[in-house]
């Protein structure tokens, strides 16, 4: 099949500063290499974990 583009799936994953580089790489195979690109995004609802509470230690008097 000549004249067929090679096509390239990229996947970004859900981390701070992940997605802008993936679509400039995209956007580089397209316009120097000639590729077809479809970009995967992960996209989660997950709340960071919460921070533990500090332990406290509990001290009775004794009389």
């Amino acid at each position: 099949m000549e004249g067929t583009k090679p096509h390239a799936a990229l996947l970004a994953s859900p981390g701070m500063g992940h997605l802008i580089p993936v679509l400039e790489l995209g956007k580089r195979l397209i316009t120097h290499h000639g590729f077809q690109v479809t970009v995967f995004v992960v996209a989660t609802e997950v709340s960071p974990a919460p921070i533990p509470a500090a332990p406290t230690s509990h001290h009775s008097s004794s009389p």
